[in-house]
């Protein structure tokens, strides 16, 4: 499917949703802004997140969670931006337990494609910095 969607010569992971290629649509220097936000912020707003939790605070989980959905999705991984949108669900209704289990769950899965995110980003910097010689 990645091949039938890819335009840009650029062939992001296969672990990773296939959607990418039409978000950069050719725009390699944009993916590398987005995966650079990523890397740089991800464990800080986790961070954030995991505080809003701590101290129950509905409105900013489901502010930050939200923020997160489209943070995960522009990098392929919409596993885990469902993950924050069952946790924006679940704060709202109070369910706290919940909040706390999806929390880890999506802190564990974060970590675990950690590798792969980063790898991503330096193919992209080698794959533009080539296009340019």
């Amino acid at each position: 499917m990645n091949e039938a969607i890819n335009q840009s010569g650029f062939e992001f992971d296969k672990r990773l949703d296939s959607s990418l290629y039409i978000t950069f649509e050719k725009n390699e220097s944009y993916a590398i802004d987005i995966f650079e936000y990523y890397v740089t912020s991800i464990q800080m707003k986790l961070a954030d997140l995991e505080d809003a939790i701590l101290n129950r605070d509905v409105d900013r989980v489901d502010l930050l969670s939200h923020a997160h959905i489209s943070t995960y999705n522009y990098v392929g991984l919409s596993f885990i931006a469902e993950i924050m949108r069952e946790m924006r669900h679940r704060a709202n209704i109070d369910d706290w337990s919940q909040v706390e289990y999806l929390m880890e769950q999506a802190r564990i899965h974060t970590e675990s494609v950690s590798p792969i995110i980063n790898e991503e980003l330096e193919r992209l910097r080698l794959y533009c910095r080539k296009k340019l010689l």
